[in-house]
């Protein structure tokens, strides 16, 4: 049973960009092919004006084309080159592929499922993340590289954009920040360093536990970025050039993958210590992440 678009269309352009097989055209007012359509109601779902329809001539079209029992499974599937691909494949009542060719003509189909492409994206990503901070020979440089490509791991609803490695320079001295995140509500800029996924986060000594030095140097080199920013000159040079103002910005270092056998009291403890610096564990981001997607998509 195909869907139709009334009147009512506004063209906005919203079904379009959701439609899973392609099926809707653009115009003053939309069309939706009935040929390949294959009715899962997205576009009813998604339109803000509830133009699409379903229409009403699937008993005289079951009548003059006597449709045998096909059913369609859409197969989502990731290219090499990164993109995300639609199969449509059709079964006979056998659970039998059917090719195209051999159809003859186009039926109304019954979906046996369907993935929310963007969903499937995100999930996609968290995989090659989780894959990437699982490799022993990742470096830096590859894990800033993703998160420049994906910043939605980084940013969340208080910031919109993550700038990479800006050169911050001051008499004739340089340092380069992996991201400074710009805030999109009236809160402080964050600036965020990463550090490698296998670094230790906690070393135990015989006086107590302490955070390592990786993770002692990446602190001092974020407060360091911090006083940069402490000169109204600086502020005003960063102002004018990327269009946000860095005043008392937030710290957060990503390091390490599971700090789950540390005492909770004492990894507060010393998280107390470090002046209000957040430290994140790449396992920490993805659960974030993930449940992210939980609440976006459930």
């Amino acid at each position: 049973m195909s869907f139709e678009i009334s009147d009512d269309c506004i063209a906005c352009g919203t079904c379009i960009d959701e439609c899973p097989v392609e099926a809707i055209s653009e115009g003053d007012i939309y069309s939706i092919d009935s040929d390949l359509c294959i009715s899962c109601g997205i576009c009813t779902d998604v339109c803000p004006v509830e133009a699409p329809t379903v229409g009403d001539n699937r008993e005289e079209r079951e009548e003059e084309l006597e449709i045998p029992q096909i059913k369609t499974e859409l197969i989502f599937y990731l290219t090499l080159s990164g993109e995300i691909k639609v199969l449509v494949a059709n079964f006979d009542e056998n659970g039998i592929l059917i090719p195209e060719q051999k159809l003859g003509r186009k039926f109304d189909k019954t979906p046996l499922g369907i993935v929310n492409k963007r969903k499937q994206y995100l999930l996609e990503k968290a995989e090659e993340l989780e894959y990437l901070i699982s490799k022993e020979n990742v470096k830096e440089s590859d894990i800033q590289k993703f998160f420049e490509r994906n910043p939605e791991f980084i940013l969340d609803g208080e910031y919109c954009e993550a700038f990479p490695q800006i050169i911050l320079e001051e008499d004739g001295r340089k340092s380069k920040p992996d991201f400074i995140l710009k805030p999109n509500t009236n809160v402080p800029a964050k600036i965020l360093e990463l550090k490698l996924p296998k670094d230790n986060v906690v070393s135990n000594f015989s006086r107590g536990a302490a955070f390592t030095q990786k993770v002692t140097r990446a602190v001092g080199q974020l407060n360091k970025y911090k006083r940069f920013f402490e000169s109204k000159e600086n502020r005003i040079k960063f102002q004018n050039k990327y269009h946000f103002n860095v005043y008392c910005p937030r710290l957060a270092l990503i390091v390490g993958k599971d700090v789950s056998h540390i005492d909770s009291e004492t990894l507060l403890s010393l998280k107390q210590e470090l002046d209000k610096i957040d430290i994140v564990t790449y396992n920490d981001l993805l659960n974030r992440f993930r449940q992210k997607i939980k609440q976006l998509f459930n």
